[in-house]
């Protein structure tokens, strides 16, 4: 009498035929970009009776008021993720994890907050599936008293740097606005040899001279110098450039800086990027004219 496999019977199946089932279970419906977003508590109530309860985190209204909402994160796109097999054993967790963490680019677009939580959640093996992240630089010209805080970017960073080593893709899509031609002075108007100047495009000497001086419109880009450290380094850094039109007029020096660089991210930028931080950056065109991000 033959004995009897202590194994379920699901581990009984063979590898490959296992792996079909797990690529059912975790149907993206054909979303290689699974999108992370801020979800309120109170719009959670399913998360709070679930066994583990992700990680909330706090985000301050950036108005004068001030106000502070308790978020958590949750998939924002449509895919049928039905994981709660994962948590049979942990050969049925190590194998399935590949194909939810592996194989997917994780979109925070502007939610940059939830990166930490989002990754405080996954244990050290699973942080090690995962390959590619995608993030919005968030323009406060464009969304004003929303912009992305450098607090909350320099932080993002540094945890995509020390808690991912095998972090091999990352997407910034980089928000420039072009503002409308400057308007002439009326106090100059009879001064036929004057003419006001509209913002130049950055160049590369430009983006040394502003780090170097630890200009604050630039600190986000000093941010990304520590993907150069990473053990294995960034296999490919994509700059996708979506830069709009807008009607305010670039009067402030930071209006003015970030105007110049919103003409140059596809070149003088990417450049920087590869010859001072030394970071493997190339240029993706945009597709926001066709109706939306990525």
């Amino acid at each position: 009498m033959a004995e009897k496999s202590p194994l379920p019977p699901l581990l009984r199946i063979p590898l490959d035929i296992r792996m079909l089932i797990y690529e059912y279970l975790l149907d993206d419906c054909g979303n290689r970009n699974l999108e992370i977003r801020h979800l309120p508590l109170g719009q959670g109530q399913q998360i709070a009776r679930s066994k583990k309860r992700r990680s909330s985190y706090r985000i301050i209204e950036p108005s004068l008021r001030r106000r502070c909402y308790y978020m958590t994160y949750a998939l924002a796109c449509n895919a049928e993720m039905h994981t709660a097999f994962m948590a049979t054993n942990r050969l049925l967790h190590s194998e399935a994890s590949w194909f939810l963490y592996g194989r997917h680019t994780f979109s925070f677009d502007t939610d940059i907050e939830a990166v930490d939580p989002f990754l405080g959640d996954l244990t050290p093996p699973t942080r090690e599936l995962v390959r590619s992240i995608a993030v919005r630089k968030q323009s406060a010209v464009r969304w004003p008293g929303s912009g992305s805080d450098p607090i909350d970017w320099s932080h993002m960073c540094r945890h995509l740097q020390d808690d991912l080593p095998n972090l091999r893709h990352l997407r910034i899509t980089v928000e420039g606005d072009l503002p409308p031609p400057p308007a002439l002075d009326s106090h100059r108007e009879s001064v036929p040899s004057w003419k006001p100047e509209p913002p130049r495009p950055l160049e590369v000497s430009d983006f040394r001279l502003l780090c170097h001086i630890k200009h604050d419109s630039v600190s986000w880009i000093r941010d990304l110098a520590g993907f150069h450290n990473k053990s294995k380094g960034l296999g490919m850094l994509e700059v996708v450039a979506d830069v709009r039109p807008t009607s305010v007029a670039a009067e402030t020096t930071e209006a003015i800086v970030h105007a110049a660089l919103s003409l140059c991210i596809e070149t003088a930028f990417v450049e920087f990027l590869r010859s001072d931080l030394r970071l493997p950056a190339v240029c993706v065109p945009s597709t926001w004219r066709r109706g939306g991000r990525w």
